[in-house]
């Protein structure tokens, strides 16, 4: 008995990944900046939330919290008056 041949074995030139054309890494740069832009001012929202006002206010809007509190969302939660809408 002999052995029948299997389905084609790709040779080593196949194993290679396509190479991408310099377009396409310009769309993905492009996509990653126009992603940093738009999730940006959420992430400083989400920070400004956190932190303490004196925190805000002595080491600016774009800093990292020196300290984390939640205490901001119940006092905006009474000035809002959100317990009553």
């Amino acid at each position: 008995m002999t052995a029948t041949p299997s389905a084609a074995v790709p040779g080593p030139l196949s194993a290679r990944p396509p190479r991408r054309s310099p377009g396409r890494l310009l769309v993905t740069i492009a996509v990653a900046v126009a992603a940093l832009v738009w999730v940006g001012p959420l992430i400083l929202l989400v920070l400004t939330a956190i932190r303490p006002l004196a925190d805000f206010l002595a080491a600016g809007p774009l800093s990292l919290p020196g300290s984390l509190t939640l205490a901001n969302f119940g006092e905006a939660w009474q000035v809002g008056q959100f317990g009553t809408a």
